[in-house]
């Protein structure tokens, strides 16, 4: 990232001033343009390190780590702290390709060359790789060309500044991986300028989806330590209090059985669940995947992130089955109303929102009230909403809400706040009850 993220113009969203304040403080001895020449530097080396066949093959090896969902991306901060390869436990064939080409350098050209310098850089400013569609759209046997982009925060500034509904796009050197190193990107023209300038093309998601791609830059050491996804770890029916019954209970939809508010049995277990979930557009800009966190609270349930950082790659608008975990395990009597919220991950935002839960008698009076916070650093919010335990039992999900049904059930659809650009988010919500004869 680069001193011209200090301008962002979101003010509005809670908590901006604060994350100025952190990014000014990190970046406040960094200039802009010799950032970016350095990382521009970093990106052509790498595109030299990868020349070499086995480190290649570990970058496809990225895309296999669990949360990854068949997608390249990982922090090289960590690869070169810990020279590993995280999916085999071996030493890394990156770094051993690094080192190798930087002493090949060292050794054939009449410059001065210091690979602790790159390394540096890589550890002081978490420095990471991207690479939306390398792995699921090419063959690493057949690959003879890789192109290298550099992405920084001012691209993105710059670009939604001239257009609100920027897509992204970001500068990129296509690589001949069969050719020998020339290493002719650290060369000078007579205007001691980088002689491999007018090589430079640009580079986006169509460019990406037809050419193979990497994307090198600061995108937030903890966004690429290959903990996406990480869902609640909730067992399939209840909350555990039960354990493992056999013969197992029957999960059925209300209107599946002809069963409403005032007809659940003692023994019945009401759990409320998201069957279907599907993105109708990216959440962020390329390179940026789209990572999505979506909590649940009610009067008897503190906020829960049921999903966490849930990754869903680069033009992946299907329906989802399943995407979360039940958003609650237990919806008891006692419970009025749920809450559901949901955010997109966006590192120059965050999330603070108060919500109100209830608490009902008998006969289905409200007796308390409680307000509660979803809160989430380097988010942004697209939604709360409430839904009501004995409407949703008394088959409201089946209601015609203008967005359509997967199945029986009605689809919910929220925009994702993002200028310039109308996508939602569509999902499904409803009751199951889980019965025990």
């Amino acid at each position: 990232m680069i001193v011209v993220l200090i301008g962002f113009s979101s003010c509005q969203e809670t908590g901006q001033e604060e994350f100025k304040a952190e990014i000014k403080e990190k970046l406040k001895e960094q200039d802009p343009i010799a950032y970016e020449n350095k990382l521009k530097e970093l990106t052509l080396f790498m595109g030299e390190v990868f020349k070499d066949p086995e480190a290649r093959r570990e970058l496809f090896e990225f895309a296999e780590i669990e949360g990854n969902q068949n997608d390249i991306e990982y922090s090289m901060k960590k690869l070169f702290t810990e020279n590993t390869n995280p999916l085999t436990r071996q030493h890394s064939a990156i770094v051993s390709a690094f080192f190798n080409k930087a002493e090949n350098l060292k050794t054939t050209e009449e410059t001065a060359f210091n690979e602790q310098e790159l390394i540096d850089f890589i550890n002081e400013n978490d420095i990471g790789i991207l690479a939306p569609y390398l792995y699921e759209n090419f063959d690493i046997e057949s690959i003879t060309e890789l192109t290298v982009s550099w992405w920084t925060q001012g691209m993105e500034d710059v670009g939604f500044a001239s257009d609100p509904g920027w897509e992204g796009e970001t500068p990129g050197i296509p690589i001949k991986i069969n050719d020998s190193s020339d290493f002719l990107f650290l060369r000078k023209n007579s205007n001691n300028e980088n002689s491999i300038n007018q090589n430079v093309i640009n580079v986006n998601d169509f460019y990406a989806k037809e050419n193979p791609t990497i994307v090198i830059g600061s995108f937030d050491e903890n966004e690429l330590m290959h903990l996406n996804g990480n869902d609640a770890e909730l067992p399939p029916w209840d909350s555990g209090e039960i354990g493992n019954p056999d013969p197992q209970p029957s999960i059925r939809y209300p209107h599946e059985i002809g069963v409403k508010c005032d007809d659940l049995l003692p023994g019945d277990i009401v759990r409320y669940v998201m069957p279907d979930f599907q993105l109708t557009g990216n959440t962020r800009a390329w390179p940026w995947h789209n990572k999505i966190t979506i909590w649940s609270a009610s009067i008897t349930s503190s906020p829960n992130q049921i999903v966490n950082n849930k990754k869903i790659v680069r033009d992946d608008f299907s329906i989802k089955k399943n995407f979360a975990p039940a958003l609650l395990t237990s919806f008891s009597p006692t419970n009025g109303n749920v809450q559901i919220g949901m955010s997109y991950k966006k590192n120059t935002s965050s999330v603070s929102k108060l919500v109100n839960v209830s608490e009902v008698n008998e006969e289905g009076e409200i007796t308390n009230t409680t307000s509660v916070e979803f809160e989430k650093s380097f988010n942004r919010l697209i939604f709360t909403q409430s839904w009501n335990r004995c409407e949703e039992l008394d088959w409201n999900y089946l209601a015609d809400f203008g967005n359509g049904f997967i199945g029986p059930i009605a689809v919910h659809e929220f925009l994702i706040p993002r200028s310039g650009k109308e996508h939602y988010v569509r999902f499904t919500v409803a009751p199951q009850i889980v019965r025990f004869n």
